[in-house]
């Protein structure tokens, strides 16, 4: 029951967000901070300078959504290639890569997104590179340790007592099973990507000034908790329900996958 919800959720967010993008959302002075209306319009409130608050948060899920989107399309294959290469690597290799791995981990991320504000100012390409920081690594090494489960299961250990290569079992046996662990991760990946975005736009870096994302109007709408709450609470409501979807997807994906095996 919940996994067809939030299947829907994800289909019917996911259509609307694109709906909206011809739509201008305009300003209306007179009608700034307008309380929801279930009946009438605005049925999410308006924000200070009159703008429909469920236009804002389509069009800033429809960005935050999208810059997922190519990070997770870049993070995917680096994440699941270096996985694989680590863990077929030599020893010394290993231990090397794996010490770099928990220095990033260990690291603070929004350190390093600090750095990049300051060194290249704000932008896309800023927001792209913080959210590369804060899940390849640990995407890597999720990827590494299944990789290294596999490698001790049987078949695995008797093709290499029959003289295959590391290549010729990495190519037929550990890419296939590691890249299917990966598919499964996915939707857990991108809403752990979504809640970067969001945090990362909520403390002003990444996403150019003037550019609406779920973490810019959450960012609005908490000089706003006193006289107009709802900003804060109809702009993260949404964000929730959709990360929720997408874990819950992951989980019953992961659920099915262990039941199959």
């Amino acid at each position: 029951m919940i996994n067809a919800l939030s299947s829907y959720w994800l289909i019917l967010w996911s259509i609307a967000t694109v709906i909206c993008l011809s739509w201008n959302e305009g300003h209306h002075l007179n009608e700034a901070l307008i309380s929801p209306r279930w009946i009438n319009y605005p049925i999410f409130g308006t924000d200070p300078f009159g703008r429909d608050l469920l236009l804002l948060t389509l069009k800033g899920a429809f960005k935050s959504m999208s810059m997922a989107i190519v990070a997770t399309a870049v993070i995917f294959p680096i994440s699941v290639s270096l996985g694989l290469i680590i863990a077929i690597a030599n020893e010394g290799a290993k231990q090397i890569a794996k010490a770099i791995l928990d220095f990033f981990i260990s690291f603070p991320a929004f350190i390093l997104a600090l750095a990049f504000v300051a060194i290249i100012g704000t932008g896309w390409h800023t927001l792209i590179a913080s959210l590369f920081l804060f899940m390849l690594p640990n995407a890597v090494r999720l990827n590494l340790v299944k990789t290294e489960s596999l490698l001790k299961e049987d078949y695995i250990l008797a093709a290499s007592a029959m003289g295959a290569s590391r290549f010729d079992i990495s190519l037929r046996h550990l890419a296939p099973q590691v890249l299917q662990f990966a598919l499964i991760k996915l939707p857990n990946l991108f809403s752990r990507l979504l809640i970067a975005e969001a945090a990362l736009s909520f403390m002003g870096i990444g996403a150019p000034l003037g550019e609406t994302t779920w973490g810019m109007l959450l960012s609005q709408s908490r000089h706003y908790l006193i006289e107009a709450p709802y900003m804060a609470f109809f702009t993260g409501l949404p964000l929730f329900i959709t990360v929720f979807s997408f874990q819950q997807i992951s989980e019953n994906l992961e659920f099915r996958f262990i039941r199959n095996h």
